[in-house]
């Protein structure tokens, strides 16, 4: 079995999935150094 996880930052006044515009790009949560890596399992 495998979870995935998705994180994404949203606007905070947010009250629905459908108020997220289609060309919405969210900041990075973090620089690329901090960029996960697979474990390659």
């Amino acid at each position: 079995m495998s979870w995935d996880v998705l994180l994404v930052r949203l606007p905070d006044d947010l009250t629905s999935m459908q108020e997220i515009p289609a060309d919405h790009t969210p900041a990075p949560l973090g620089d690329a150094s901090h960029e996960a890596r697979g474990s390659g399992v």
